[in-house]
């Protein structure tokens, strides 16, 4: 079989490595907490759906909680802000040497 460039079939060897490089990874151990926007933005998304439901009780919380809204917002903001960064540098270095020595 021909790939259009004259090569008559893939590469052992890149195919070789390519399961070595699978098998190293199976073996490492995320060091860093699972991100946190995710499981922010399914609570979120819960909140609504249930708000919708029940609008009555939603805005009588709403009325009641209103402060402790605005300090989470204050408080989770750079939490989420801090994380997201934390979590874009590992995953931006996540194959170098340092970080995969240290999922080992």
């Amino acid at each position: 079989f021909e790939d259009g460039n004259g090569n008559d079939a893939p590469d052992a060897s890149s195919e070789e490595h390519h399961d070595q490089h699978q098998i190293v990874n199976e073996k490492r151990m995320r060091i860093l907490w699972p991100p946190v926007g995710p499981a922010v933005a399914s609570i979120a998304s819960w909140g609504k759906e249930e708000s919708v439901k029940n609008p009555i009780l939603s805005i009588a919380l709403a009325m009641t909680l209103w402060p402790a809204v605005f300090i989470g917002a204050f408080i989770g903001g750079p939490i989420l802000a801090t994380d997201w960064c934390l979590q874009s540098g590992y995953n931006a270095l996540k194959d170098q040497p340092i970080i995969e020595t240290a999922e080992k």
